[in-house]
C-alpha cells in the first residue's frame, strides 16, 4: 500500500510538472499564432542565417557585425521548416520552452514541490517574457543556457563534483555568446570561487573553472592570428570596455544638453526643473531600472522577489550559494543601471539578467506568502492569482501589440509577388519600420539582402531625392514626420511614380505603394 501511495504521489508530481510546462508552452504558442511577423532584430539574424544556409560565408557579417548562435540555429531549423520567419521564431519558442527544465532542477535544489511549481508558473505567465519567447531574438538561447549554468553551479556545492563546474562554464559561455551581458555570470562565478578557495584553502574548484577560460582565450588568439581575422568582430567582448567609456561620455553629453534649457529663454517655466535635473541623472537612472524591472517581471512577482531577498538573511549565513545568487542579482542591477546611463533604453528583455539568479528568492517569497495565508487551499489560491493577475497584459500582448506589422508584411509580400521573387528589391519609405517591408519583399530571395539605412528617409523628401536613392519602390505614409503632401512630393516627376496599392494602418494612417520607373 505504501508503494502504491508513493507511485501515486510521483505520478501526481510528474503531471503537475508537465502541466506547468505545457501551460507555459501553450501561452507562447498562442502569442506566436497571433503575431506571425518578424521583429526588426530578427531581420538581421535571418539574413545571417541565409548567408550560412546558402554558403555565402563572406556575407555572414554584412548586415550585422557580430555572429551569435541565433543565426546558426535558424539555418539548422530551416532544414526542417522551409519558411524563414517560422523557422526563426521556432528557435526562440524551442529554447524558451526548454528553459523550464533546468529551472525546475534549479528550484528543486532549494524549494519544496509546491514552491517549485508555483515559481515555475510565474515564469510561464510573465507577460513580457511570454511575448519575447516568440520573437526572433538571441534572448531565449541566453535564457536556457544561463539557467542551466546556474543549476550546474549550484549543484556543485551540494555534491562537490568539479566536472559540473566545467559544464556550468560552458553553459555560461554559450549564454554570453548569445547575449554579451551574460559574461556577468562568468565573472561573478570566478570571484565567488576565488573567495571560497581562500577560505577553504582548496583551489581545485577555482582552477577547474578558470582553466577553460585561459584555454579558450589562447585558442581564439592563435586562430585569429593564423586566419588574419579580428576575433572581436565575431564575438563582441571588446565592446565591454568601450561601453564603459561611452557611458561616462553620454552622461556628460546629456548634462550639457540639459544645461541649455536652464535659462528663461530656452527652458521657460520649466527652467528650474532642467537646472536640477542635470544633477539628478543618477537618481533618474535608478528610477528607470526599477520601473522597467517591475514592468518586465510583473509587479506582484517583483514584490515577491524582494520579499524573498529580505527573508533570506538567515539562509545566506547557512548556505553560501544564496550569497552567490544575491551577488549575481546585485551585479545585474549594476549592469542595468549602467545601461540606463548609456542610452536610457532598458528593454524589458534585459531584465532576464536579474531575474534568473532571483528565481530562488521569488520561490522564497512564495514560501512566505503561503505561511501568511496558512489555510488549506492557499497553494491553489496563489496558483490562480499567478495565472489570472497577468492575464489582461498577456491578452494585450497577444492580440493588440504591433498590429501595423501585419500591414508591413502584406505590403512586402505584395511587392515580392509583383516581382516574382527573381531579384533583390530595394524599398524606401518615410517610416522607421520600412526595413520590415524590405525584408518581406526579399524574404524568398535565395541570398542575403541587407537593408540600407539610406532607404529610411528621415529628412525632408522630394521626388528628385527619392529618384537619386535608386530604390525600386517607395511607400508614402500619411503621418510621416514632415507632413508633406503627395502633390508636393510628386509635382516635378509624376510619371515616374506609378501607384500600385493603398493600405490603412492605425499608427501611420493611409500608406500608398509606388513603383519607381527609372
Amino acid at each position: 500500500m505504501e508503494e502504491i501511495n508513493k507511485k501515486f504521489e510521483f505520478d501526481k508530481k510528474a503531471l503537475l510538472l508537465l502541466f506547468v510546462i505545457f501551460f507555459g508552452f501553450a501561452l507562447r504558442c498562442l502569442t506566436f499564432y497571433f503575431n506571425p511577423f518578424i521583429n526588426p532584430d530578427g531581420v538581421l539574424y535571418v539574413n545571417q542565417a541565409k548567408a550560412i544556409y546558402f554558403k555565402k560565408y563572406n556575407l555572414i557579417t554584412s548586415c550585422y557585425s557580430y555572429l551569435s548562435p541565433c543565426p546558426l540555429l535558424i539555418a539548422f531549423f530551416y532544414l526542417f521548416i522551409p519558411n524563414w520567419v517560422i523557422a526563426a521564431k521556432s528557435v526562440s519558442l524551442f529554447f524558451a520552452t526548454l528553459s523550464f527544465i533546468p529551472l525546475y532542477f534549479l528550484l528543486k535544489e532549494f524549494l519544496n514541490t509546491n514552491e517549485t511549481y508555483l515559481t515555475m508558473l510565474t515564469w510561464a505567465c510573465m507577460p513580457h517574457f511570454v511575448y519575447h519567447s516568440q520573437q526572433v531574438i538571441r534572448d531565449p538561447i541566453f535564457w536556457f543556457f544561463s539557467i542551466l549554468g546556474l543549476f550546474l553551479f549550484a549543484k556543485y556545492f551540494r555534491i562537490k563534483k568539479v566536472s559540473l563546474l566545467l559544464l556550468s562554464f560552458i553553459c555560461f559561455l554559450i549564454g554570453s555568446w548569445a547575449r554579451i551581458e551574460g559574461i556577468l555570470y562568468i565573472a561573478v562565478s570566478c570571484i565567488f570561487l576565488f573567495i571560497i578557495s581562500i577560505k577553504d584553502h582548496n583551489w581545485r574548484a577555482f582552477f577547474f573553472f578558470l582553466v577553460p577560460i585561459i584555454f579558450i582565450l589562447l585558442v581564439g588568439i592563435v586562430l585569429a592570428k593564423f586566419q588574419h581575422k579580428d576575433i572581436s568582430k565575431l564575438v563582441p567582448y571588446g565592446r565591454i570596455l568601450n561601453r564603459v567609456n561611452y557611458t561616462v561620455k553620454r552622461y556628460n553629453e546629456l548634462r550639457n544638453v540639459l544645461k541649455k534649457f536652464d535659462s528663461i529663454e530656452t527652458g521657460g517655466k520649466f527652467r528650474f526643473f532642467f537646472k536640477d535635473a542635470r544633477y539628478l541623472l543618477w537618481w533618474i537612472a535608478i528610477g528607470t531600472v526599477i520601473r522597467n524591472l517591475f514592468r518586465a517581471i510583473f509587479l506582484p512577482f517583483g514584490i515577491l522577489i524582494f520579499w524573498g531577498i529580505f527573508k533570506s538573511s538567515h539562509l545566506i549565513k547557512q548556505n553560501k550559494i544564496f550569497l552567490y545568487f544575491l551577488s549575481l542579482s546585485i551585479g545585474a542591477i549594476l549592469i542595468l543601471y549602467a545601461q540606463a546611463l548609456y542610452n536610457w533604453a532598458v528593454s524589458t528583455r534585459y531584465i532576464a539578467l536579474f531575474l534568473f539568479p532571483s528565481f530562488v528568492f521569488l520561490g522564497l517569497g512564495i514560501r512566505e506568502l503561503i505561511k501568511k495565508l496558512s489555510f488549506k487551499y492557499s497553494t491553489a489560491l496563489i496558483a490562480c492569482l499567478i495565472v489570472f493577475l497577468p492575464m489582461k497584459k498577456l491578452v494585450i500582448n497577444m492580440t493588440e501589440k504591433n498590429r501595423d506589422y501585419f500591414t508591413y508584411k502584406e505590403i512586402g509580400r505584395y511587392i515580392a509577388k509583383n516581382e516574382g521573387y527573381k531579384r533583390k528589391i530595394k524599398v524606401a519609405g518615410t517610416f522607421k519600420r520600412i526595413n520590415i517591408v524590405h525584408f518581406y519583399a526579399n524574404e524568398n530571395y535565395p541570398g542575403v539582402v541587407c537593408f540600407d539605412r539610406k532607404f529610411f528617409i528621415s529628412n525632408k523628401i522630394s521626388a528628385d531625392f527619392i529618384l537619386k536613392l535608386g530604390c525600386d519602390y517607395f511607400i508614402w505614409d500619411e503621418k510621416h514626420s514632415y507632413k508633406i503632401s503627395l502633390q508636393e512630393i510628386l509635382k516635378n516627376s509624376p510619371k515616374k511614380f506609378i501607384e500600385l496599392n493603398r493600405w490603412k494602418t492605425k499608427k501611420l494612417g493611409e500608406m500608398i505603394l509606388y513603383y519607381i520607373k527609372l
